[in-house]
């Protein structure tokens, strides 16, 4: 096999443990990361895993960028209301559209 799972990779190859975080301090997106291939098998496990890494992701980049943060709270979409998979568009639909569209426009509002 040409690829292999980054956990696969890190737990069979020591140097690399010292730039891994300890798996007792795993966020979500770590565990997203570095859980081993085989766990993506069970698909309705996979699928939470990833909501949950996103979920976490977007309320760190909320919570410690504040113009991401007041460009999120001006189109209502706050970590709070991330509660399914299907609430993630809001994220991308509403903050990507605005922050793409300031940067074509220099800042400037588009009429």
């Amino acid at each position: 096999m040409i690829f292999m799972a980054m956990s696969d990779l890190v737990f069979e190859n020591r140097c690399l443990e010292k730039f891994i975080t300890p798996r007792e301090s795993w966020s979500p997106v770590d565990k997203a990361l570095f859980t081993p291939a085989s766990f993506f098998g069970d698909y309705k496990k996979a699928q939470d895993l990833i909501f949950t890494s996103i979920k976490y992701s977007f309320k760190h980049h909320y919570d410690g960028n504040v113009l991401y943060h007041k460009v999120c709270e001006v189109n209502g979409v706050t970590p709070d209301k991330i509660k399914s998979k299907n609430d993630l568009s809001k994220i991308f639909k509403k903050t990507c559209l605005i922050c793409s569209r300031s940067i074509r426009t220099g800042g400037k509002s588009e009429a």
